[in-house]
């Protein structure tokens, strides 16, 4: 056998070397670069078109799902863009059509508006994007009007919205309670409530208004003496409570349509002579700062909120049917998020997780079917946002 020379064996050493060390590392790089391609098929980003009904800054609550949005927008890489309707039914049409006329959008995320959605329905219905209506549902009569999702409008593809004869039937069971709990009627007296609702022919205010007349006559133990409609303004409520208390003192409860009002409520009980808390109790619905501030103080007996979590679980709803998981059909594609109820007893609790909460700390993926396929029901209720912003904190 011929015997190579040094140096050819030196290099054909080395080249044998090399073989052995860069064929893991193709074999590592190609499977580098398979997993970057399925991680982007799965990130592949979209856009989505939300309708704020008020004006930029305006309305605490519509700040609260902006942030919520955001938050989760960031993490699923959802080019989100808000469009504004300044409290106008005209605006409100106008502003929607023309950020989709500009954005071109994959997604329209708005509650239902009177005078305004119709058109939104129509123009979706007519080019790519899909709707999803949450927060503020359509009135009985509207409903029928547009059917239920996927039917007359095959592009409005679900519908999440509070279930708000709960959050009525859980503020008013609440008052009772506390009524009862500091004897403010007598063992075999009803105790006395005044009401006050949003407007005429208004979706929300007319069923939490319905749960509130169920668990008084459910119950037996309670009477609403008057039901008063005072457009969501606090002013209004402080006009008609402080004319309410003049007239009958005999009053224990103050039942109200949101926490706004409910603060009208308490002014207006103070300047009556009343005291809140202690001889009349008053409650709200939407979990606003000011309403958790008089909660601890006592001012205030109750507020009922956590629909502002729709904000996140639209999103995630959304992500999923757009990696083709879509919504669970068992209840026509309509979804309704829970009522929660703060007292005193847990007000302090909600203030250190939501006043505010650090929605960034929360990875929203892991609240996707997408990413999380062993999830078989969304939760996006207070008590599972409690205790992941808990778990953060360890």
């Amino acid at each position: 056998m011929k015997e190579l020379p040094s140096g050819r064996l030196s290099l054909l050493a080395g080249m044998r070397i090399f073989q052995y060390l860069t064929l893991p590392l193709v074999a590592a790089t190609l499977l580098v670069l398979s997993l970057a391609t399925t991680t982007s098929r799965a990130e592949k980003g979209f856009s989505v078109v939300f309708l704020n009904p008020t004006i930029e800054s305006y309305s605490p609550f519509f700040e609260l799902i902006e942030n919520v949005l955001k938050a989760t927008a960031a993490d699923l890489n959802i080019d989100l863009h808000i469009a504004y309707g300044k409290n106008n039914y005209m605006r409100m049409r106008q502003s929607g059509l023309d950020l989709m006329e500009t954005v071109k959008p994959d997604y329209f995320l708005t509650g239902y508006y009177i005078g305004a959605t119709n058109y939104h329905l129509e123009y979706t219905q007519n080019n790519q994007t899909k709707l999803l209506l949450f927060v503020s549902p359509p009135t009985v009569d509207l409903a029928k009007e547009i059917k239920p999702p996927r039917v007359k409008y095959p592009n409005f593809i679900g519908q999440l919205t509070p279930h708000d004869k709960e959050f009525g039937y859980k503020e008013a069971d609440v008052l009772i309670a506390a009524a009862r709990n500091l004897k403010l009627a007598g063992k075999d007296e009803p105790v006395n409530i005044i009401a006050f609702g949003g407007f005429d022919d208004d979706y929300a205010s007319e069923q939490r208004l319905s749960g509130l007349k169920q668990r008084a006559e459910e119950g037996r133990d309670a009477v609403v003496l008057k039901t008063m409609l005072a457009g969501w303004n606090r002013n209004l409520s402080y006009k008609y409570t402080l004319e309410m208390l003049r007239e009958n003192p005999s009053i224990h409860a103050i039942w109200s349509t949101n926490d706004d009002m409910a603060g009208g409520c308490i002014q207006a009980a103070e300047e009556a002579g009343r005291h809140p808390g202690k001889d009349i109790l008053i409650g709200g619905i939407d979990l606003s700062k000011k309403a958790i501030d008089d909660i601890e103080n006592g001012k205030q007996a109750v507020s009922v909120g956590g629909q502002f979590m729709e904000a996140a679980w639209s999103l995630a709803m959304l992500y999923d049917y757009h990696h083709g998981i879509d919504f669970n059909d068992s209840s026509h594609y309509i979804f309704h998020s829970k009522a929660h109820a703060v007292t005193k007893d847990n007000a302090a609790a909600f203030r250190k997780y939501f006043l505010p909460a650090d929605w960034n700390s929360i990875d929203f993926r892991l609240l996707t079917k997408t990413h999380n396929p062993k999830l078989k029901e969304y939760d996006f209720s207070l008590e599972a946002m409690q205790k992941i912003l808990a778990q953060k904190e360890k």
